[in-house]
């Protein structure tokens, strides 16, 4: 019964809760230029509520994360798409001695310190490195060091998993 019961556990693949609407509205409205506040009244959620989405809440996070640099990319294609605008606007600026519009143009394309964001979009990634810094803040150590037993601290493996649980992330309790 035991070696049915692990087959289909390891089988099964993680599959996050969906966001719910207000999450999705959030996401739209902060990768509109919103403010937390702003965007918290237009869902009529705590700002707090917000926060703990954006920081606590790995599929959100990643989601959040994956849209912003989808949204990057779209732009900077846009702005390179202008590029050769920008270098005959800034031949025929040169030899009329005008060419700050041209040369804010080259900026903006990354030609000048113009980088796209880097965040993380892995949802497992996310979970695993948000359940060590709850540890670590917990001050769970996950090794015991006694003189007779050094070995895995059934405490930090307990707090390890209701943390990945509380995370959704109950596919990495091992």
């Amino acid at each position: 019964m035991k070696a049915s019961r692990n087959n289909s556990q390891q089988k099964s693949t993680f599959q996050p809760k969906p966001l719910t609407p207000e999450q999705e509205t959030a996401i739209e409205l902060l990768l509109q230029g919103q403010t937390d506040q702003a965007v918290a009244d237009a869902i009529n959620r705590d700002r707090t509520t917000l926060w703990n989405w954006k920081t606590r809440t790995p599929y959100f996070m990643a989601t959040l994360e994956a849209r912003r640099q989808k949204q990057f990319g779209q732009a900077s294609q846009r702005l390179r798409n202008l590029l050769e605008k920008a270098l005959s606007n800034i031949a025929g600026a040169i030899e009329s001695g005008d060419v700050k519009a041209s040369f804010e143009v080259i900026r903006a394309t990354g030609l000048h310190s113009f980088a796209p964001p880097t965040g993380e979009t892995n949802v497992e990634v996310i979970a695993k490195r948000r359940c060590l810094e709850i540890l670590a803040r917990e001050h769970i150590p996950e090794k015991e060091d006694f003189l007779l037993n050094i070995g895995k601290n059934p405490r930090y493996e307990e707090r390890k998993a209701e943390i990945l649980e509380e995370l959704g992330r109950t596919d990495l309790i091992s």
